[in-house]
């Protein structure tokens, strides 16, 4: 008897373990599910498919109702990408913009506090937070987290420079040598579409020049050599 009741305390405590769990994942299957659309608006939109202005306000509802069932960096991250978004509709009211920008940087940072390693995350809040200020000086922080995070990432080194350079004038000694360093790997791994962007006058060659000529007169040379003098 002493041994069934054993057996029988030992299945009850198996038994609640297992209906502790299946409450604690039910919140979160119901938070992916709700996210499941906006996650593949997502795929459609890094792969450019644009996400209209007309999908944006039931995407936003589902991923606030994802984040009520489960509070989650990526969901933070989802949202903040979806103000984003709609910030960038030029067609929209400034004061409508502003405010899709500061929702933008409040979810961002939601999701930083609880994984702060998103490279790409600190670099869209640095966006847009040059957006928002008259000065460099909110988005500089941003932008060196974005490096620091993750140094070598392909896809954001354009990204990174054409805010970089355009914020040069407010980095202090580690934010040019971070810019310095970007410039140099996006010479290596992205050199074409690095030449573009200078023959476009998308990125500044002087301060591109400025920043390199005492520490790599050599790509310098380079730089000029593949652009056949078409850049002063």
């Amino acid at each position: 008897m002493p041994n069934l009741t054993k057996q029988i305390l030992y299945f009850a405590l198996v038994i609640a373990l297992a209906l502790y769990g299946l409450s604690l994942s039910i919140p979160r299957l119901q938070a992916s599910l709700l996210y499941l659309p906006v996650q593949n608006a997502f795929i459609g939109y890094w792969n450019r498919k644009p996400i209209g202005p007309e999908q944006l306000p039931e995407l936003k509802t589902r991923t606030e109702a994802a984040i009520a069932h489960h509070d989650h960096p990526r969901f933070h991250d989802g949202l903040s990408l979806l103000h984003y978004i709609e910030a960038g509709d030029e067609q929209a009211p400034l004061f409508q913009r502003r405010e899709a920008y500061e929702q933008a940087i409040a979810e961002a940072e939601a999701s930083l506090r609880a994984a702060p390693v998103q490279p790409r995350l600190w670099l869209r809040k640095a966006h847009a937070e040059n957006w928002l200020s008259f000065t460099g000086d909110r988005s500089v922080d941003a932008f060196k987290m974005s490096v620091l995070t993750s140094r070598v990432e392909p896809t954001l080194l354009m990204s990174r420079l054409l805010l970089g350079y355009y914020l040069v004038g407010d980095l202090d000694e580690e934010g040019r040598a971070l810019l310095r360093d970007q410039t140099l790997l996006a010479w290596n791994l992205r050199q074409r579409d690095l030449l573009q962007a200078i023959r476009r006058d998308e990125l500044s060659y002087p301060r591109i020049k400025g920043l390199l000529s005492e520490s790599h007169p050599d790509v310098v040379a380079e730089m000029e050599a593949e652009t056949s003098g078409r850049v002063r």
